[in-house]
């Protein structure tokens, strides 16, 4: 099924929305997975940027499963590189930083991309991720220092 951008950039639009507990808006995210291994992803795209002097990834999230935080790189054959770190769920507003180098890189990627320092000078996808079994993830405040 094909959804027309113009109706996927109203409906990330509704998203971005008032919340009863932080000031400002938020990114409000509900969803159903009916396949016990899916996942649910919402990401930051298309960037192809040097992030390697950053040294932290800070933001604040709710979500009623774990919560996966990726890097994505564009692919190298068949491999797309990819670094992450995971978060526990949170029912509460949780405000975290976490540190680049303390990501760690997919078993996949090449030796030469291990480092933050490498892997950061070409990152195309920033993408927050939880699995099946989880309903809900908010985000707010997300900064690269």
């Amino acid at each position: 099924m094909t959804v027309p951008a113009e109706s996927l950039l109203n409906s990330l639009q509704g998203a971005i929305g008032p919340d009863s507990i932080r000031s400002g808006s938020t990114f409000h995210s509900k969803f159903v997975t009916h396949d016990p291994y899916a996942w649910v992803a919402l990401g930051i795209t298309g960037l192809e940027i040097d992030l390697s002097a950053r040294s932290q990834l800070c933001f604040s999230y709710r979500s009623d499963s774990l919560l996966k935080i990726q890097f994505q790189r564009d692919s190298i054959g068949a491999v797309r590189p990819a670094t992450s770190s995971t978060l526990p769920s949170s029912i509460q507003w949780k405000d975290v930083c976490l540190s680049t180098t303390d990501f760690v890189a997919n078993d996949d990627t090449p030796d030469s991309l291990k480092t933050w320092t490498a892997f950061g000078k070409r990152v195309l996808v920033i993408e927050f991720q939880t699995p099946a079994g989880g309903s809900f993830l908010e985000l707010d405040d997300i900064r690269l220092r």
